[in-house]
């Protein structure tokens, strides 16, 4: 049985990825880029994990964050909104 013991991190960006992993037991950090799937973004995360070799009953815990929105408001791209 494998223990939970990664943290996980995942960035979305309008290029690339970023994973960052960190096993909670031992202190080892991984980190992974992928290039960004910007139709599917989650192929893009799918991607790091595989790279990261942290197999998904590893995590404890996967928080996700994305700079694609923050990119779309201050580049003034995307839909007109109200």
């Amino acid at each position: 049985m494998i223990s939970q013991s990664f943290l996980v991190g995942v960035d979305i960006g309008g290029t690339f990825t970023d994973l960052v992993g960190f096993d909670l037991q031992s202190g080892e950090v991984r980190v992974s880029k992928a290039r960004s799937t910007p139709r599917e973004l989650s192929g893009g995360i799918m991607d790091c994990i595989a790279k990261s070799g942290i197999e998904m009953p590893a995590m404890q815990a996967l928080f996700h964050g994305s700079t694609v929105v923050i990119n779309a408001i201050i580049e003034r791209k995307g839909a007109r909104v109200g």
